[in-house]
């Protein structure tokens, strides 16, 4: 297990340090209330994709329009890592509004405690493999 902890620490790095200034330049830098996200709550998913065999193993992909290539956000929702608090459905709002900033969003659903499969290791291997998903995404949506 430490050698997943460590290979999920490089990818994000190797991810982060892939991202350059200039690749947000031109996007709507407008700051959103919260009241801005209440508005968006009614928005709908964006395309499932599976990324796993299990249920909780998915993901919603937002595109921006046009043709890209497009700065992507792998997002991960919050809810204590529990299944009784909250999931993707949260993030929609967030997840269009980044959408409308040109952003593709990667949204990720994994298994929580109280789904089968799920603590240590399961939630976290649903992570990577969330993760590790982006890169195939990429190659067919022109991230």
């Amino acid at each position: 297990m430490k050698f997943l902890t460590t290979s999920l620490i490089l990818l994000m790095v190797q991810l982060l340090s892939s991202v350059k200034a200039d690749d947000f330049d031109g996007l709507d830098q407008t700051v959103m209330t919260a009241e801005d996200l209440d508005h968006l709550s009614q928005a709908e998913p964006g395309k499932k994709i599976y990324y796993g065999l299990d249920q909780w193993q998915f993901g919603e992909l937002y595109l921006p329009h046009g043709p890209g290539p497009f700065p992507v956000i792998a997002y991960f929702h919050g809810g204590c890592w529990l299944a009784e608090y909250g999931d993707l459905t949260n993030s929609r709002p967030i997840a269009h509004a980044l959408t409308d900033l040109g952003l593709a969003v990667w949204s990720v659903e994994y298994r929580r405690i109280g789904n089968e499969g799920a603590g240590w290791p399961g939630t976290f291997l649903d992570a990577g493999a969330g993760v590790d998903h982006l890169f195939e995404l990429a190659e067919i949506h022109s991230l």
